[in-house]
């Protein structure tokens, strides 16, 4: 089992990722930063993305846990 919720917040998290990514491209998030810090925009999209898909895929997979053990009990 603990095989498969590895492989599944794998997936969830990559898909996380990209959705999150994109959605912060085409927000107004580089306004957050002054004008012409290009790395810092660049390291500020990767973090947030980073820590967003995270916390979105650990909730994920923790929901699919407990309605699992909902389902077997």
């Amino acid at each position: 089992m603990e095989k498969y919720i590895a492989f599944l917040y794998f997936i969830i998290f990559i898909l996380a990722c990209a959705l999150i990514f994109y959605l912060l491209i085409k927000s107004n998030f580089e306004k957050v930063f002054k004008q012409g810090k290009i790395g810092e925009i660049r390291v500020g999209y990767v973090v947030v993305t980073f820590i967003l898909a995270t916390i979105f895929a650990y909730g994920v997979v923790r929901i699919i846990e407990e309605i699992y053990t909902i389902i077997l009990k």
